[in-house]
């Protein structure tokens, strides 16, 4: 392919550049299953991300709800920490109402 008059190989001729492919390092170093493990781990990671993220954003009441946010974007763990923490505190409450 044609690209203002260069073939496609000489446009990058002059750097010796090889960037790997990420997937196929993890699975050159861990293997199928390895990498696999790998993936879906970050995954999870990823969605329990996303869902701390929309759920510091849906409290109302709380206090600096926008520095919360923020410091969701910025610190990726917190999130994820105070979904664990959310989940343990709304555990303590259905147990203390069932008694």
């Amino acid at each position: 392919m044609a690209y203002f008059g260069l073939k496609s190989t000489e446009i990058f001729d002059d750097f010796d550049i090889r960037i790997p492919l990420m997937i196929q390092n993890l699975y050159m170093d861990y293997g199928f299953i390895g990498s696999i493990l790998i993936l879906i781990f970050v995954f999870f990671c990823f969605v329990f991300w996303i869902a701390g993220i929309s759920g510091l954003a849906d409290q109302k009441h709380s206090k600096n709800p926008n520095l919360k946010i923020v410091l969701s974007i910025f610190i990726p763990p917190f999130p994820i920490i105070w979904l664990i923490y959310d989940m343990y505190r709304q555990n303590r409450r259905l147990k203390g109402k069932a008694k």
